[in-house]
């Protein structure tokens, strides 16, 4: 598995890579970066030519320009992926990335073969709402702005030991790690731009053969959210799995298991 760079229209941006055949892209969430797919990498790439791009703002990859928007966002996968010459791929999603994933499969739907969508998550549109104005109003640093003492580095970690309450200390610490890095670039937030666009009535749009995976122990539940196997009722022909004890980093932490439901609908 290498590291690379690639220059896109949005900026450089950075992915792993692996393996070779068809190609198979895996977008990640926020806050964290490709960082998520490192143990999965190595099983999908036995069977196909794995990327996974650091999205912009995220990981090693360029800040996303401020004004962006969630479209914005989706068209600079699409620009990352042309950069590398692949016109069209399987494409995984998971949480942030999934959105992304699907509304590339409605936005450029010739870059898309087969769609994976994980913990798709479709908000309570009170929620969503209210979600996207405290977003809004956070400094470009986030939620913990550096203090003298370094007391947010503990913040941090409690923050991310309280999202992924069952996570050992390897993937806690890491994805402290992944929100510094995104936050230090003071750049937009897909997570944040995502809030501010109602997606829910678009996935009816995808024409793409879609597999919707949840994890049993995933924050996304009501009453926050709407149920996690909504994205199913409303894409046509999808197929629909459930991995027991799937949390926010299944593909970190269960990586047989998510390449496993993967697999089996690619193949």
């Amino acid at each position: 598995m290498k590291r690379y760079f690639v220059n896109t229209p949005g900026g450089q941006m950075c992915y792993l890579t692996e393996g070779t055949g068809l190609p198979l892209v895996l977008f990640h969430q926020s806050s964290f970066s490709s960082f998520e797919y490192e143990r999965i990498i190595p099983i999908l790439s036995k069977k196909f030519r794995v990327v996974a791009p650091d999205t912009l703002g995220y990981g090693y990859s360029d800040p996303a320009p401020r004004h962006w928007t969630f479209l914005d966002f989706v068209r600079s996968q699409e620009e990352f992926m042309n950069a590398l010459g692949i016109n069209n791929a399987y494409v995984v999603g998971h949480h942030t990335g999934a959105l992304i994933a699907a509304e590339l499969a409605i936005s450029y739907p010739q870059m898309v073969d087969r769609l994976v969508l994980s913990g798709c998550a479709i908000y309570e549109p009170s929620t969503r709402l209210d979600f996207y104005h405290k977003q809004s109003s956070l400094p470009p640093e986030g939620p913990l702005p550096p203090v003298e003492d370094g007391s947010h580095v503990i913040r941090m970690w409690k923050m991310q030991k309280r999202e992924n309450p069952d996570s050992p200390v390897d993937s806690v610490h890491r994805a402290m790690i992944a929100n510094f890095l995104h936050y230090d670039k003071k750049g937009s937030d897909a997570f944040t731009a995502l809030l501010g666009f109602d997606i829910e009535p678009r996935l009816s749009m995808i024409r793409k053969p879609t597999l919707v995976i949840s994890g049993s122990k995933d924050v996304i539940q009501p009453p926050l959210f709407k149920p996690p196997d909504t994205p199913a009722k409303l894409i046509p022909g999808v197929k629909y799995k459930l991995i027991e004890g799937g949390a926010i980093l299944v593909a970190y932490e269960m990586p047989e298991q998510f390449a496993c439901a993967i697999l089996e609908f690619l193949n």
